[in-house]
């Protein structure tokens, strides 16, 4: 199964801090590969991920609040490029409850630099 990573963090590996269970334990939340789902069609990512995660991905900055800042794409250690987020839907049931966000290919212009499109 394939993995993938927004500005270098593999999303199965970001780990959330939650309240404890006990009092002095650390807890942590974190997703596994097939709970994070994403499709590459021609210029676009669909990425499917649980609300939890994509929070975190935003708290973080991991993926930028701004639709104008591109963040770099890897799958399976491959660099994919850059992408920028054009879209963020919510789930309609509780069924699933998936968030997709959809990131178009950063195009660059004019010398632009990703992050700053």
């Amino acid at each position: 199964m394939k993995s993938l990573s927004i500005n270098g963090k593999k999303l199965q590996e970001v780990r959330m801090l939650m309240k404890p269970f006990y009092p002095g334990s650390i807890s942590y939340l974190s997703y596994p590969k097939n709970q994070i789902h994403f499709e590459f069609r021609e210029d676009e990512l669909i990425l499917r991920i649980p609300p939890m995660l994509a929070l975190e991905l935003y708290r973080s900055g991991t993926i930028p609040q701004e639709q104008d800042k591109a963040v770099a794409v890897g799958l399976s250690g491959k660099n994919q490029g850059y992408y920028c987020v054009v879209d963020v839907r919510f789930p309609n049931s509780f069924a699933g409850q998936l968030i997709e966000f959809t990131l178009k290919k950063f195009m660059p212009q004019n010398n632009s630099r990703p992050g700053s499109v």
